[in-house]
C-alpha cells in the first residue's frame, strides 16, 4: 500500500506472492530500502526470504547491494547461488570466512562461497583456513575436502580430536558417509587392521565409523581387551549395527577380559542378557538406566519386551520414566494401557514440570504412543455421567494463555492424547463444536495422515453439521454438492485437504458456489500431495481438480497465468495435461518460492504428465547442461519427471556437489506412509504412488521414472566415492595388442554394419525391442543435439541447421558425430548381445572392440542383472561377498584406467 506505512517486522509476514507484487512507488514510500536492512526487524520465513531479494534485486541498485553486503546480508544470503557470489565481489577473503563461520547456510552455497577462497593471493594462514574447514567442512563438495586435506595437512593430526567431538560424536552436524569414510581413512593406522592393537584402537578413536565390518572382523580380539576407557571415544552413534556386531562378536571372543559393556554395544545384546535371566561369561552390563534407554531405540520388538520386563514395577519411577519419555517413548508401546492409567498421574507430574524446551520433546514423543493408550487416558476427559467434556477433552481455560501453562493448570491434559479419537468420541461431540475439535485434532497429530477410521467418522460427522446449518439458514438442498456450499473460511481451514478429498473430485469440482470452490481448491492445493494417496481420489479425480482450479484462476486473473496461480496451484499443477504460457521468470520463482519442504515435492504423475511438467522446469532454468548445483537442489525429487537424456545432460561437477542433499532429501525411498489405500503396513512413498496409479501399462506408472531417477542419484554417488580409494602407486594395466589397435573410426565403422542389422531383425524383434531400440537411437540424438548446441551458440533443434551452422564456422564436428554414432554402436550390441559373428568381425577384433570401449564383454544390462541375480539366488552364494569393498575395487580400476582413455571414451 502506499497509503500506509508499515513496519518491516509486520512486512516480513507477507506471503510471497504479496511480496513479489510490491511496486516501485510502495517499495520506495514503504522506504524498503532501508528497512530491509533492518537486522533486528527484518526476520521472515526462510521460505519467504528468497522472493525478498527477488523484489530488491530488481529495485536496487547492484553497486548499492555490491557495497553494502553487510548491512543486506540476510538478505543476499538467500540470493540464488550465482547472484549471491556476484554480490559478494567486493568482499574481503575475512569477510567472507565470517559469513561461513556466522551464519547455518546450504551446503551448495558453502562450497560456492569456499571456492571463492584463495589462501596465497588473499594472504589466508593455514591455520585460518584449517579452523575454518573444522566449522563448515562437513558441507563441502567431497573434492573440496579432497584438496583442503593434500594441501593443509600438516595442521589435521593435531586438530583430529576436534573433528572427533565437532563431526563424529555430534549429532547435530549432518555428515555424508563418503565424507566420514573419507577423513576416517586419512586416519588409519600405517599397519594392516590384523596386526591392530590397543594403541591402534586409541589412536583411530571415533574414526572407527570409517571400519567396514570385514575390517572390524579382522581386528584381533585382544585389541578390544584390557582397560575398558579404551574403547570409550571408539564408539559413536554414527555406527552401524553391522559394525557394533562385529565389535561385540571380539569382545565376547575374547574370553579374558572382564569389564562393563560399552552402552554403544547394548543392541548387540540377546534378550535373556538383557532380562538379566542369564549372565555373559566375560562382560558386565551396567545399570545406567538412561544409556540402555538411549540405546534401546536400536531395540528389536523382542530386547524391547525384554528390557520393560526387566524394569518391571522401576519403570514407572519418576526419573526412568523421564528419561522414557524425552528418548524413546516406543518402549511403552509394550505396556498395558491399564498399567500406563495407573501411572497416568506421574506422566503428568513430568510433563507439568518439564522446562520450555524439554515440555515440547515430551508432548510429540507423548502423542506417538499407540492409539489404545491414546483412547484410555481421552476418556478421561468424560464427566461423573460418561458424558463428554469438550472443555476438558481441549484442555480449554479461560485467558490467552500459551500451551504449557493450560497444560500445567489442566487436571489431566487430554489435549495432548487427542491422536486418541475413536469413533464413538466423535460422534459424540456437539456440532457447535466440530470444527474447533478438528482443527486442534488435525494439529495434534504426530504425523499428518488421519487414520481411516477417524477420517470416515469426521467425514459424517462433517456432513451432519453441514445439514444442520442448512436448517439453522432456512436453506432446502438436495444433493451433496449443494451441501459443501455451506462451507465457510473457517470450516475448509479446519477440516483441511485430506478430509475434502473423501468427497472425490467429481463431487469438489462442481461445488456451484463460486468462492467455496476457489477456497477449497486452494486448500487442496497447499498440502503434501502424499495425502492424495490416502482416500478416495484416484489420478482421474486429481486431473478433474487441476481443470477445474486453473479456470478459477484464471478467471480471477484476468484469464493470465503468472507466479500466483503457479504457486496457488502447487500440488494440483502437475495434474495439468495441457502446457501453461507463462514467462520463464514466474516459472523459475515458482519452483524456489512455493515448495517448502522436501515432502511438497513428491509428485506422484504418469509418463505423459512428466513430460509438460519436465518443459515446465526447462523453460524456467534452461537447458539442464547449464544448471548448477543450487538450481538441483532447488528442484529436489521433481527431477523425477527429466528423462534419461536430461539427467545426463547435466554437468556431473553439478551432480557430485547436490548429490549428498538430494538424497538426504529424497522422499521417494525414505519416507513410509501410513494408511495406503488396501495396505496395512506403511509403504515407501514409491511404492505407495505407484500403487495409487490407476494404469497398468509402464507408460503410466511410476516405477520408470524412480528407477531413473534413483540410477541417475548412483551415478553420481560414484563420482564421491572415487576420492575414496585409498592414493596407491599406478600399475601398468595390460592391454590386448589388437585393443591398442583399435581407433575409434574404425570403432564407428561398424555404424552402418549396426543399422543393416537392425533393419534385418526389425520384424522378429518384439515390440518391446523395437521399443528400446528406438530409445537408444532418440537419446543419442537428444545428446548429439545438446552438443551440437555447445558448438553453435544456437537453440534450434533441426540437427542440419546446427551442422550447417557449425560448418561455417571451421569448427570440426568429427570428434562430436563419431561420439553419437559410438554410443550407438556399443548401446545396440550390448542390449542385442551381438556376436562377432552377427558383426562379420573376428573373434580377436570383437574381443579387442569389447576391451577398448566398454567395461567388458561380460556388460548385462540393468534389468539383466536383477531377473538373473535377484530373482534366481539359488544359483549363486554371495553371502560371503563383500559389496563395499567391490564397488571400491571397481572404482580404483576406472579410477587407475581413466587416464588411458580418449576424450571419446571417457564419455561413454
Amino acid at each position: 500500500s502506499v497509503e500506509e506505512e508499515y513496519s518491516i517486522a509486520a512486512m516480513s509476514r507477507l506471503p510471497v506472492d504479496y511480496i513479489l507484487n510490491i511496486t516501485s512507488q510502495t517499495f520506495e514510500f514503504q522506504d524498503l530500502a532501508v528497512k530491509l536492512a533492518d537486522k533486528e526487524g527484518f526476520n521472515p520465513p526462510e521460505h519467504t526470504i528468497g522472493a525478498w531479494f527477488t523484489l530488491a534485486d530488481s529495485l536496487i541498485e547492484e553497486t548499492e547491494l555490491k557495497s553494502k553486503f553487510k548491512e543486506y546480508t540476510k538478505l543476499l544470503l538467500a540470493a540464488p547461488l550465482m547472484k549471491m557470489l556476484e554480490k559478494m565481489s567486493e568482499l574481503t577473503a575475512a569477510d567472507k570466512i565470517k559469513l561461513l563461520q556466522d551464519n547455518q547456510l546450504t551446503p551448495v552455497k558453502v562450497q560456492g562461497i569456499w571456492d571463492t577462497l584463495n589462501p596465497k593471493e588473499d594472504n589466508i594462514e593455514d591455520k585460518t583456513i584449517a579452523d575454518l574447514f573444522f566449522s563448515v567442512g562437513n558441507k563441502l563438495d567431497i573434492l573440496q575436502i579432497d584438496e583442503f586435506y593434500k594441501k593443509t595437512f600438516s595442521h589435521l593430526y593435531s586438530k583430529r580430536h576436534e573433528v572427533e567431538e565437532l563431526w563424529i560424536h555430534n549429532d547435530n552436524v549432518e555428515l555424508t558417509w563418503p565424507v566420514i569414510r573419507y577423513i576416517s581413512k586419512l586416519h588409519f593406522p600405517k599397519v594392516s587392521t590384523d596386526q591392530w592393537g590397543q594403541k591402534e584402537l586409541i589412536d583411530m578413536g571415533a574414526f572407527g565409523v570409517g571400519l567396514t565390518p570385514d575390517q572390524l572382523k579382522k581386528i584381533p580380539a585382544a585389541a578390544f581387551g584390557g582397560d575398558p576407557t579404551t574403547l570409550d571415544t571408539f564408539f559413536s552413534d554414527r555406527m552401524s549395527l553391522g559394525q557394533l556386531f562385529a565389535v561385540f562378536d571380539k569382545i565376547t571372543e575374547n574370553s579374558g577380559a572382564n569389564y562393563e559393556l560399552p552402552a554403544a554395544l547394548y543392541p548387540c545384546l540377546h534378550s535373556s542378557l538383557i532380562t538379566g535371566s542369564e549372565s555373559a561369561d566375560n562382560i558386565k552390563i551396567g545399570d545406567d538406566v538412561e544409556a540402555m534407554v538411549k540405546a534401546s531405540v536400536r531395540f528389536t520388538p523382542a530386547q524391547k519386551i525384554a528390557y520393560i520386563g526387566h524394569l518391571d514395577t522401576s519403570l514407572w519411577n519418576k526419573d526412568t520414566l523421564t528419561v522414557i519419555l524425552k528418548h524413546n517413548p516406543s518402549l511403552l508401546a509394550e505396556v498395558g494401557h491399564k498399567d500406563f492409567m495407573d501411572n497416568l498421574d506421574m506422566v503428568l507430574n513430568i510433563v507439568g514440570e518439564a522446562t520450555v524446551g524439554d515440555f515440547e520433546v515430551l508432548v510429540e514423543n507423548l502423542r506417538k504412543l499407540p492409539r489404545r493408550i491414546l483412547h484410555a487416558w481421552l476418556a478421561t476427559a468424560r464427566d461423573d455421567e460418561g458424558v463428554l467434556d469438550i472443555d476438558a477433552m481441549l484442555d480449554v481455560i479461560p485467558g490467552d494463555l500459551d500451551y504449557r501453562t493450560r497444560i500445567q493448570s489442566s487436571v489431566k491434559a487430554c489435549s495432548i492424547a487427542l491422536p486418541g479419537l475413536s469413533c464413538k468420541m466423535i460422534d459424540e461431540i456437539p456440532l457447535d463444536r466440530l470444527m474447533e475439535v478438528l482443527s486442534t485434532y488435525r494439529f495434534s497429530m504426530p504425523g499428518e495422515v488421519i487414520p481411516s477410521d477417524a477420517r470416515m467418522c469426521f467425514v459424517s460427522a462433517i456432513r451432519r453439521y453441514l445439514s444442520t446449518k442448512a436448517v439453522a439458514f432456512n436453506v432446502t438442498l438436495t444433493s451433496e454438492i449443494e451441501l459443501l456450499s455451506l462451507l465457510s473460511s473457517s470450516d475448509i481451514r479446519a477440516i483441511g485437504a485430506e478430509l475434502l478429498l473423501s468427497w472425490g473430485g467429481k463431487v469438489l469440482a462442481n461445488i456451484p458456489h463460486p468462492e467455496v470452490s476457489y477456497e477449497v481448491m486452494l486448500k487442496i492445493s497447499e498440502e503434501n500431495p502424499h495425502l492424495f494417496f490416502h482416500n478416495g481420489v484416484d489420478f482421474e479425480d486429481m486431473e478433474i481438480l487441476a481443470k477445474q482450479s486453473l479456470t478459477i484462476l484464471k478467471a480471477k486473473n484476468k484469464g493470465n497465468v503468472d507466479f500466483s496461480v503457479l504457486k496457488k496451484m502447487r500440488d494440483l499443477l502437475p495434474y495439468l495435461t495441457d502446457s501453461l504460457m507463462v514467462g520463464a521468470t514466474d516459472i523459475q520463482n515458482f519452483f524456489r518460492f512455493a515448495y517448502t519442504s522436501p515432502l511438497t515435492k513428491g509428485i506422484c504423475i504418469p509418463h505423459a504428465n512428466r513430460q509438460n511438467f519436465r518443459d515446465l522446469i526447462v523453460k524456467g532454468f534452461g537447458e539442464p547442461e547449464s544448471w548448477d548445483s543450487e538450481v538441483l537442489t532447488v528442484l529436489g525429487d521433481l527431477l523425477v519427471t527429466l528423462d534419461e537424456a536430461d539427467l545426463y545432460a547435466i554437468p556431473p561437477a553439478a551432480l557430485r556437489k547436490a548429490v549428498p542433499t538430494l538424497v538426504k532429501e529424497s522422499v521417494y525411498a525414505s519416507v513410509y506412509l501410513p494408511e495406503v489405500k488396501g495396505k496395512v503396513e506403511p509403504q515407501l512413498y514409491y511404492k505407495a504412488c505407484n500403487d495409487w496409479m490407476t494404469g497398468t501399462d509402464s507408460e503410466n506408472t511410476f516405477s520408470p521414472a524412480w528407477e531413473r531417477y534413483a540410477k541417475w542419484l548412483v551415478s553420481g554417488s560414484s563420482l564421491v566415492t572415487r576420492y575414496l580409494s585409498a592414493p596407491t602407486q599406478r600399475v601398468a594395466l595390460r592391454k590386448k595388442r589388437e585393443a591398442e589397435s583399435i581407433t575409434v573410426h574404425q570403432a564407428v565403422a561398424l555404424y552402418d554394419k549396426i543399422q543393416e542389422i537392425i533393419s534385418d531383425r526389425n520384424p522378429d524383434l518384439s515390440v518391446a525391442q523395437r521399443h528400446k531400440i528406438g530409445d537408444i537411437l532418440w537419446q543419442s540424438e537428444i545428446i548429439l543435439k545438446n552438443d551440437l548446441k555447445k558448438l553453435s551458440g544456437e537453440e534450434t533443434n533441426d540437427i542440419e541447421k546446427l551442422i550447417s551452422s557449425i560448418n561455417k564456422s571451421g569448427v570440426d564436428l568429427t570428434d562430436v558425430l563419431e561420439k553419437a554414432k559410438l554410443r550407438v554402436v556399443l548401446s545396440v550390441i550390448s542390449y542385442l548381445k551381438l556376436t562377432a559373428k552377427d558383426l562379420g568381425i573376428s573373434e580377436e577384433y570383437y574381443e579387442a572392440l569389447l576391451d577398448r570401449f566398454t567395461l567388458g564383454s561380460r556388460f548385462v544390462d540393468g534389468v539383466g542383472i536383477v531377473s538373473n541375480a535377484v530373482l534366481s539366488r539359488s544359483k549363486r552364494d554371495t553371502t560371503e561377498l563383500n559389496y563395499m569393498d567391490l564397488h571400491d575395487k571397481v572404482m580404483q580400476i576406472l579410477t587407475d584406467k581413466f587416464s588411458d582413455l580418449t576424450p571419446i571414451e571417457q564419455e561413454v
